[in-house]
């Protein structure tokens, strides 16, 4: 190689070094009262920068902290992957000015794109627990009875329980009902004509 197409390479990567930024964050544990929710395991979190190009990995350190490195300039999506927890996306935009990078981030919504500005170093919080089992519901008496077989069952027997009640017949009116039912012409009492 000659020596003026050594110097033509070594601005290139100098250019090409100068126009990338460090973009970089953090993930914070929630706090329920004193005590946290629940310990995030950091091992098994990977945060992901994806451009329009190229999509970069990064994965958390101990402590919650993350950084990517020689990121060009470009509009990138941040999603944290994690087997527990959700967490809200980030658009992020690094932009050349004067040979200087500057970074701005925006929550982000599939939907509306981006929303309000966001500091840099970004943080991250859990929206939700992921829960990949429905919660089954503890037994309740009263779901027993909203059974329809049951209200039936509960009708029915109260029905009976109130014929119970009534008061009985008089022998006497019923004899006297029925000689007033054979004075009815003879179309209410169903004969012939």
């Amino acid at each position: 190689m000659s020596k003026l197409s050594k110097i033509v390479i070594f601005c290139l990567c100098l250019l090409l070094l100068t126009q990338a930024a460090e973009v970089g964050g953090k993930i914070k544990q929630p706090k329920q009262g004193k005590k946290r929710v629940t310990k995030f395991n950091f091992d098994q979190m990977k945060v992901l920068l994806k451009g329009e190009e190229k999509t970069y990995t990064s994965f958390v350190y101990p402590n919650g902290l993350f950084k990517f490195t020689n990121v060009p300039v470009g509009t990138y999506i941040m999603k944290i992957e994690d087997i527990d927890h959700f967490f809200e996306s980030v658009a992020v935009e690094i932009i050349s000015h004067e040979d200087k990078e500057y970074i701005r981030a925006f929550e982000y919504d599939m939907k509306n794109g981006k929303g309000k500005k966001v500091k840099h170093p970004i943080v991250f919080k859990p929206t939700a627990p992921k829960q990949y089992y429905e919660i089954k519901e503890p037994f309740n008496v009263l779901s027993f009875f909203q059974n329809p077989m049951m209200i039936m069952m509960v009708v029915s027997i109260g029905l009976v329980f109130l014929m119970n009640k009534m008061p009985k017949p008089n022998k006497e009116e019923m004899a006297e009902m029925n000689k007033n039912m054979g004075s009815l012409p003879s179309f209410l009492t169903g004969g012939g004509s």
